[in-house]
């Protein structure tokens, strides 16, 4: 994971240290994903049925343009763990441990 954007365009150290929180959640995630099921690409686990807040749905539309729709359920889970570190630790201790 690279930090220097964040750390060169945070504000502040809260800032920069609230942004590398997030980011490294979101990649834990799919970590715990891809532990999941190793032989495959990454899979969601069909957290919130696949209904995520309008913010999450339109960031990954706008963002992750031409990839398939599970591929975007799978970005959308990440963002939606982000700033839920209690739900990306208990996901990564189930399937990567």
């Amino acid at each position: 994971m690279c930090t220097n954007t964040i750390l060169r365009f945070g504000n502040n150290f809260t800032d920069r240290r609230y942004y590398i929180s997030e980011t490294m959640n979101h990649e834990a995630f799919h970590a715990a994903q891809l532990c999941r099921s190793p032989s495959t690409d990454f899979l969601p686990f069909g957290l919130q049925n696949g209904r995520f807040s309008t913010e999450i749905e339109n960031h990954v539309s706008e963002n992750y343009k031409g990839i398939s729709y599970m591929r975007k359920l799978v970005e959308m889970e990440a963002f939606y763990a982000e700033q839920k570190p209690y739900l990306v630790m208990n996901y990564l201790k189930k399937y990567c441990y």
